[in-house]
């Protein structure tokens, strides 16, 4: 492997490297994917009843794109057969499970959680690290989306999905794009579990 001397580099040394972490990236993306799916499948047995309907984990973002690092969060949706209240709740409940556990690893950092009766009550140094999307303004690329009035954000129906990402294509809303651009966020998708 050509040396890097931070001054100098060619256009073969830059390939090497960009090859270097796209190949890293890719790995991190894949295990990350394979620790989902583990997590998902825990929060499933802890529920200890039967799914309430045929569903579809998907991962969106740098884990769908194979970009992750360990610093990566895990946004990612439910997609759904049926969008009957009952089964909402349980998809809910679900997510909420899932992120109980990944908040347990030790690395999300609490104001990620959007705590508002916890603000100005503790010293955010813990470690940043693998955390879901989060529940703060900006954030949110989660099933149960990032405030009370866009609950259920991400359980939805491929047929509800498709037509979200179509709105969005169609009439860009400016609200959306201050979210991040979830129409590149939807061109990229993998699935975790089912």
């Amino acid at each position: 492997m050509a040396q890097f001397d931070g001054n100098h580099t060619n256009s073969a040394t830059q390939t090497e490297y960009h090859k270097l972490m796209m190949k890293v990236s890719l790995g991190c993306s894949e295990d990350m994917r394979n620790f989902d799916r583990l997590v998902l499948g825990e929060s499933v047995r802890a529920l200890k009843t039967k799914p309430a309907c045929a569903f579809e984990t998907v991962a969106i973002g740098s884990i769908a794109r194979g970009e992750a690092t360990p610093y990566s969060d895990l946004e990612y949706l439910f997609l759904i057969k049926n969008r009957a209240k009952k089964t909402v709740r349980y998809f809910e409940i679900l997510a909420m499970t899932s992120y109980f556990l990944i908040g347990n690893l030790g690395e999300t950092k609490l104001s990620y959680m959007a705590i508002e009766e916890l603000h100005g009550w503790f010293d955010d140094k813990s470690k940043n690290g693998f955390k879901i999307d989060g529940l703060a303004k900006g954030a949110g690329n989660i099933p149960t989306g990032n405030d009370l009035k866009n609950v259920n954000h991400f359980i939805v129906t491929p047929k509800q999905l498709a037509k979200r990402y179509k709105t969005i294509l169609d009439n860009p809303d400016p609200k959306e794009a201050l979210r991040g651009d979830l129409t590149s966020m939807l061109t990229y998708t993998m699935s975790i579990y089912s």
